[in-house]
């Protein structure tokens, strides 16, 4: 026989799930985990000027990762999606960054799909803000977001090098990667 106790902790337990569960459904998985890789491991740690954190992600093997253009040799991806966080290096060696990928083919075998709009709101939210606070300036804006789409946009903060932080998308080919990238240089406004 179960306690009401017992009963009370089951029951929280649950509503605890079910939050969880409801939160995933709010959510297309691949886009959450290439947001939540490029938010809080990319953009992080390049701005903090350390280096990229893959712990609690598989590693990819050194031929993959270089592969898929991780310079470094370093890249890693969640169990649950088909995105991966890239470690890169120029090749001057000067300028540091990194990349979340979508792999678009490894997902089309599963049946998995990516909302790419997702993405794309949540990039374009993230680079709006911190354009109105000054710590980003807009240097690039291309295209047709449910087609073909590019968006690049620049530190204003300080720190030893700009970044520049990168978005882009083609529908056609079912490819998107966000990127940050140290640059020698302040950039200004650009033309598409």
């Amino acid at each position: 026989m179960i306690s009401a106790k017992s009963l009370k902790i089951l029951g929280a337990f649950t509503l605890v799930l079910s939050m969880g569960t409801a939160r995933a459904d709010e959510h297309n998985i691949p886009a959450f985990r290439m947001s939540e890789l490029f938010f809080d491991r990319c953009v992080q740690s390049i701005l903090g000027e350390k280096a990229i954190n893959g712990e609690g992600l598989d590693p990819l093997p050194r031929e993959n990762a270089l592969s898929i253009g991780a310079t470094t040799g370093r890249a890693w991806m969640p169990f649950d999606a088909h995105v991966s966080l890239s470690d890169l290096h120029s090749s001057s060696g000067r300028f540091y960054g990194c990349q979340v990928r979508w792999h678009a083919l490894a997902a089309e075998r599963r049946r998995v799909t990516i909302d790419h709009g997702q993405v794309i709101d949540e990039f374009n939210a993230w680079a709006d803000n911190e354009i109105s606070q000054s710590r980003l300036a807009a240097i690039k804006q291309c295209g047709d977001r449910n087609e073909k789409y590019l968006r690049v946009v620049e530190s204003r903060t300080e720190r030893s090098q700009p970044v520049r932080f990168v978005l882009s998308y083609d529908g056609s080919i079912d490819f998107i990667f966000l990127m940050a990238g140290e640059t020698d240089v302040m950039g200004e406004a650009e033309t598409c």
